[in-house]
C-alpha cells in the first residue's frame, strides 16, 4: 500500500505539472496571437503613411519647381 501511493503521488504531480504547462502555452501562444495582428497592422500603418508623406513631399517639391 505503502509503494502504491508513493508511486501514485509522482504521478498526480505530472499531470498536475504537464496541465499547467499546457495551460501556460496555450495561454501565451493565444495573446502572442492576437497582439501579433495587431503590431502588423500598426507597422504597415506606419510603413504607408510614410510613403505617402513621402509622395506628397515630392508632389509639392515638384509642385514648387513648377512655380519657379
Amino acid at each position: 500500500r505503502f509503494d502504491s501511493s508513493l508511486l501514485e503521488t509522482p504521478t498526480w504531480v505530472l499531470i498536475v505539472f504537464s496541465a499547467s504547462l499546457v495551460t501556460l502555452t496555450l495561454h501565451y501562444f493565444y495573446t502572442f496571437e492576437s497582439v501579433r495582428p495587431g503590431l502588423l497592422e500598426f507597422n504597415y500603418t506606419g510603413i504607408a503613411r510614410r510613403s505617402a508623406l513621402r509622395s506628397r513631399d515630392a508632389s509639392l517639391l515638384r509642385q514648387s519647381a513648377d512655380c519657379s
